[in-house]
């Protein structure tokens, strides 16, 4: 299937992108629900039902967040300052300890095309860290860099988490819920008039970079 700049959103992305987001909230909805049933069985529990109920509304809250900013409509990411784009990939980790996130002393607004891309590529970061590790956040307004760094050297990075894609792309027959974000990234990307670029300088090592269009 050849790639077409107008298809951004073609049919077999969007239910693919549906099945992850959906697999990505059963858990924190399903906590959710065993902390209210805990609550009903046995009042003697109530406080740690409400404390696991209630961490779990704000990781399904703050996730759908994330999701709706990285899939929705550019113009929802419009308003995002530095502050809330650090707040709101925080929040999406939540208190996930396996990847360390840092971020570079910014103040420039990225433009909302560039912020929905920084949201979609830190999903692939997160991907390529499945051992955990470090990731490290820097921008401008034309330019994105994301260095990973494996928990350790002997534990690489996965490769193939950012598709890099052009107008000679082919997307692949076998395209699943596994590999659609580094597609989807690589071909909002590609739509955008962007210029995306991965590099691994080491088995645990990688960076991900992008370009706003130029002129």
């Amino acid at each position: 299937m050849m790639i077409d700049p107008q298809d951004a959103f073609s049919q077999k992305m969007a239910e693919l992108l549906i099945s992850k987001m959906t697999h990505d909230l059963a858990g924190p909805i399903g906590a959710t629900e065993n902390g209210l049933e805990l609550l009903e069985e046995d009042g003697s529990f109530a406080s740690e039902a409400l404390a696991i109920a209630r961490q779990s509304a704000r990781n399904v809250s703050s996730r759908l967040r994330y999701y709706r900013l990285a899939y929705g409509s550019s113009s929802a990411c419009q308003t995002l300052d530095p502050n809330s784009i650090k707040k709101t990939v925080e929040a999406f980790f939540g208190s996930d300890r396996k990847v360390d996130i840092t971020f570079s002393e910014i103040n420039e607004i990225l433009p909302k095309e560039l912020t929905k891309c920084l949201l979609n590529m830190i999903l692939c970061a997160k991907d390529a860290l499945m051992y955990g590790g470090k990731m490290h956040i820097d921008w401008t307004t034309q330019h994105i860099r994301i260095a990973l760094t494996s928990v350790d050297p002997a534990k690489p990075l996965k490769t193939g988490t950012l598709a890099l894609v052009d107008k000679t792309t082919r997307l692949p027959e076998d395209l699943s819920a596994y590999t659609v974000q580094a597609w989807y990234t690589g071909y909002y990307a590609f739509s955008q008039g962007m210029q995306m670029q991965c590099d691994g300088t080491a088995p645990d090592h990688m960076i991900f970079e992008v370009r706003a269009p130029q002129g």
